[in-house]
């Protein structure tokens, strides 16, 4: 009974031999290796054993005759695939080697075994066997486990077919949406830049020019010391005041929302000038008003980055900007340069960012075209859809089609209005202007509706206007204020010095332009010279 179950924990192997003296030597090695053997009478016994439990088979070569090769080779077929049963043919020479040959050849896996075989050479080629019947059963343990794999993958690819076609038909449902989607995904890209912008600009960069205004009121002291200390307190507050508006313009230009394209494009050109000392040609037929606000925004946020890598990556110190419509009703935004170029089809390891750009215009139906080639430059263009109707602008009345001023004769008192949307920057204002001799201060207005209101009720004789106000822009209310009140005279005041923006105001009717982060002195200046010279010439800078 221990024999038998011990048989049925240890590797069993089969054994079927026709010289006696041979079974104790097998059976002693195969202790030694934790097996044991099966001794079979026949052949035919030993077919009907032969499993995949199996370990291996030991047969004296001149029981194999061709009748049992034929068994022998029907019991290995009926097994699973991954078993390929190690056998051991015992042969001694002579004429038995010819069919041990043979049964090599048939029987595929058979480990010659020279006879007399000694304990040593046996036990080496049972361990061969062994590991051989290892590998087999690794492999079909791996088989299963890729079987088992590739039948969840067959399941997975079932269930994502069958999602792929619900999704495909909600898709085809709402691809009519696609457009004011992206539209939204470029607002929101854009939307933090331009709160951060927004915050420099409507919170940080007011509070530094009040603070700038009320130092400036300290001025009057006779305490040398003082006006020193107040001196480098305005220094320092100008350079963190232009730190700011720099920051801003990086962020989000307010121009490019504030006004048209064209004006977008003239603003680059002058900040690539002045911060990178890189000289941009732009060539561009008209404004093209009839774009949309997304649209703009992108085609302006995609030219600066073109420029910024024909400056970093071409090597180069100018570039050209070309916008014009194509004959197919495109927009084409194109920026070449006479730099290194580089190999278009080594687009995605160079790090131009210009995957993110393509990316973004073809979800408003656009196209990114790139010509370039290794040190002959390159040129990249974008082309948009635009629409075929224009949007028409309401005609812009300017300084010279407006209704002549009448020369005021000059009074004892100026009186001022202001227009700011900041009540700290209209404080900050009041009181540093409050304190000359000559200037009265009659009213203050939050935003461009209440400037034209007050400006009828008080007609003052100057208003310091903030260009950029709720419910009325500071540009609007200065040109109806100029086409009905041609005696009062309109300073634009802003955070930024860009000449777009100053011509624009003294097309309005403005008889002047100053940027807030100006000296006490130099505003009131202006304002006693707007007075004063009614000759006051309306100059663009």
């Amino acid at each position: 009974m221990g024999r038998k179950n011990s048989t049925k924990t240890r590797r069993p192997v089969l054994a079927c031999m026709t010289r006696k003296e041979d079974v104790p030597v097998l059976q002693s090695v195969l202790i030694t290796e934790s097996a044991d053997a099966v001794i079979c009478l026949d052949i035919p016994e030993l077919c009907r054993k032969i499993s995949d439990q199996v370990e291996a088979a030991v047969i004296s070569g001149n029981m194999l005759t061709e009748e049992a090769t034929t068994l022998i080779m029907k019991a290995l077929d009926a097994q699973p695939d991954w078993s390929d049963l190690p056998i051991l043919l015992s042969v001694p020479e002579g004429p038995d080697s010819a069919l041990a040959a043979n049964a090599v050849r048939d029987l595929g896996n058979v480990f010659v075994l020279g006879h007399p075989f000694t304990p040593a050479a046996l036990k080496n080629l049972l361990l061969v066997a062994f590991r051989s019947r290892e590998r087999q059963r690794w492999v079909r343990d791996l088989t299963k486990e890729c079987e088992q794999t590739l039948q969840a993958l067959q399941e997975s690819r079932d269930r994502l077919e069958q999602k792929v076609q619900e999704r495909t038909a909600e898709l085809a449902e709402s691809a009519s949406q696609l457009r004011r989607l992206t539209g939204e995904l470029i607002v929101s890209e854009q939307r933090e830049r331009r709160r951060l912008a927004k915050v420099l600009h409507d919170h940080l960069q007011q509070l530094l020019v009040s603070a700038k205004y009320r130092a400036a009121s300290l001025n009057r002291t006779e305490d040398p010391t003082v006006r020193v200390a107040v001196q480098e307190i305005e220094e320092i507050l100008s350079e963190v005041i232009e730190a700011s508006r720099s920051l801003t313009s990086e962020l989000s230009p307010p121009i490019i929302h504030e006004s048209g394209l064209r004006t977008g494009m003239e603003w680059l050109v002058s900040f690539m000038a002045a911060e990178n000392s890189f000289a941009v040609q732009l060539s561009m037929e008209q404004d093209f008003s009839q774009i949309d606000e997304n649209t703009k925004v992108l085609l302006f946020d995609s030219t600066r980055e073109l420029l910024m890598n024909a400056m970093k990556h071409g090597k180069v110190r100018s570039a050209d900007v070309s916008v014009r419509r194509t004959a197919g009703d495109m927009l084409e935004v194109a920026v070449s340069d006479q730099g290194e170029g580089f190999n278009p089809s080594l687009l995605k390891s160079n790090g131009f960012g210009l995957f993110r750009i393509r990316h973004r215009v073809e979800m408003i139906g656009g196209r990114l075209e790139i010509e370039s080639a290794q040190r002959k430059g390159s040129r990249l263009a974008i082309l948009v859809p635009i629409p075929l109707e224009p949007v028409l602008a309401e005609p812009v009345p300017t300084a010279d089609s407006a209704i002549p001023r009448k020369d005021k004769p000059v009074s004892s008192m100026i009186r001022i209005l202001i227009a700011d949307d900041h009540a700290v920057m209209r404080q900050g204002l009041s009181t540093s202007l409050g304190q000359e001799p000559d200037i009265a201060i009659v009213g203050e207005a939050a935003d461009g509706k209440a400037a034209l209101d007050k400006a009828r009720n008080l007609r003052p004789d100057i208003i310091l206007m903030d260009l950029g106000m709720p419910k009325m822009s500071g540009l609007e209310a200065t040109r109806i204020i100029h086409s009905e009140l041609p005696d009062v005279r309109v300073i634009g005041l802003s955070m930024f010095e860009e000449k777009e923006r100053a011509n624009a105001m003294f097309e309005a009717g403005a008889v002047a332009y100053l940027s807030k982060s100006c000296s006490v002195d130099e505003l009131t200046s202006t304002i006693r010279r707007c007075i004063g010279k009614p000759e006051f010439s309306v100059g663009k800078i």
